[in-house]
């Protein structure tokens, strides 16, 4: 029997956790503050999306995430 692949983007799955975990505390907040809980809970909610984008982009193209994410960022 073939060995499965283990997770290729643990740190991806984690992050996307610990993102629903954000969104739902911040649902079961008891206020609003100013109408900034509600945008924070809109962009944890986009961050969550655009991770499972990252996820559907890296199977399509299983071979081109060999660059360590470190050398792949922008120089300031």
């Amino acid at each position: 029997m073939p060995k499965r692949d283990p997770e290729r983007h643990p740190h991806i799955r984690a992050a996307m956790a610990d993102l629903r975990k954000a969104a739902n505390q911040l649902e079961h907040a008891d206020h609003d503050f100013g109408g900034h809980r509600a945008k924070a809970v809109a962009l944890v909610k986009q961050a969550e999306d655009e991770l499972r984008e990252a996820i559907a982009w890296a199977k399509a193209h299983p071979d081109s995430d060999k660059t360590p994410a470190a050398a792949a960022q922008p120089k300031k």
